[in-house]
């Protein structure tokens, strides 16, 4: 009985990655298509340090009316993703040309991507412990 239990929370804890995961998918989806596209040049790279140094990339690019706005993606990584001088595809929002971000599958659904598979992984390890616990 108490396999029962345990592979019962671990399905409802994949339930909420789930959860959080399509939550994240739909908001990255509603920014998409309210965003327009744009050609952005790396300029600079900021340092992050936690667990480790990581970099992220300092955009700048031009908005309506020829004027310059940057932004730091929020995704870092190491070694850095993006030289100081590359040319990236952006989205910014229409209506607010300050948030923006790289335009990169990977980088745009991360969020989604980790936490659905974590999700599935934690709901089919309790159905199995459940089932044959």
């Amino acid at each position: 009985m108490e396999h029962i239990w345990t592979g019962l929370i671990f399905v409802v804890i994949g339930a909420a990655f789930v959860a959080v995961a399509l939550f994240a998918w739909i908001h990255t989806r509603r920014f998409a298509e309210e965003s327009v596209a744009a050609l952005g040049e790396v300029i600079g790279l900021q340092e992050h340090d936690g667990d480790g140094i990581t970099y992220s990339p300092i955009i700048r690019f031009h908005g309506p009316g020829g004027r310059h706005f940057e932004f730091t993606e929020t995704t870092s990584s190491n070694p850095p993703g993006y030289s100081v001088g590359d040319q990236v595809r952006i989205l910014y929002h229409s209506q607010n040309q300050r948030h923006a971000r790289v335009a990169s599958p990977i980088r745009l659904y991360l969020m989604a991507i980790i936490f659905g598979g974590l999700g599935a992984i934690f709901f089919t390890v309790g159905l199995l412990i459940a089932a044959f616990g």
